[in-house]
């Protein structure tokens, strides 16, 4: 399948033909007025459920891991399998639970995140009238390095199951992943008019690859299933 290891851009004015391929923000892709596939899997189950799909119910943000989410985002950046890390035991609400985060998060920023001098987060909420070294100020300064260092907090258990995962995602089929993944590319959108109903449609795969690079043109789609076998 694949007759080279080089890789030739992706572009995404030849492939605008019947509509639009554009890489843009998923918010431009969710606030564009166009019927999408999901819209259309939903109709097909009663005019209710497309209704509901298109007004759906607002959904509270979730502050815990999920792997799922997760996984997803890793597969199209390998680099996040190595953006995680397990956080001691410590509670905000308690002096010496701050403390405790906060000295494990100084000690990482230091040693495999960001060489920014931590003063200047300090500084940072001093020109907000927070003094960094107050129980708030401290709280404060955690949050803004756990933010900013571009790592997922996890649960102790989670870094094995992500280790499993990335040890997968690299040597399935031979390496077959990575080889199909290198060159495509992400957040891309596809705006067009279905030329039966006229209505305006979207589409927006997880990625995208050409015949040029992978021998075949394609659209990737990840998904997650709890099924023990590839058979199954």
């Amino acid at each position: 399948i694949f007759r080279t290891e080089e890789r030739f851009p992706i572009d995404l004015n030849s492939l605008s033909v019947n509509g639009r391929v554009v890489q843009d923000p998923m918010e431009t892709y969710l606030d564009t007025k166009a019927t999408s596939s999901g819209a259309v899997k939903a109709g097909i189950k009663s005019p209710l459920h497309y209704a509901l799909y298109n007004h759906p119910f607002p959904k509270k943000p979730k502050e815990h891991f999920e792997l799922g989410s997760f996984t997803h985002k890793a597969f199209l950046e390998p680099s996040v399998f190595d953006k995680c890390i397990v956080e001691p035991e410590g509670s905000l609400g308690s002096n010496e639970g701050v403390d405790k985060l906060l000295d494990f998060w100084k000690k990482n920023y230091r040693a495999c995140m960001r060489n920014e001098d931590i003063a200047l987060y300090q500084k940072e909420l001093a020109d907000k009238g927070i003094d960094h070294s107050s129980f708030k100020g401290k709280k404060e300064l955690y949050k803004l390095l756990v933010a900013r260092s571009g790592f997922e907090v996890i649960e102790e258990g989670y870094d094995t199951i992500i280790s499993i995962l990335k040890r997968h995602y690299l040597t399935y089929g031979g390496g077959i992943i990575p080889r199909i993944m290198k060159g495509a590319l992400s957040e891309v959108s596809f705006y067009g008019k279905d030329p039966e109903t006229g209505l305006e449609v979207k589409i927006r795969p997880d990625a995208i690859q050409t015949e040029e690079n992978i021998g075949v043109n394609a659209i990737i789609s990840f998904k997650t299933t709890r099924a023990e076998s590839v058979a199954k």
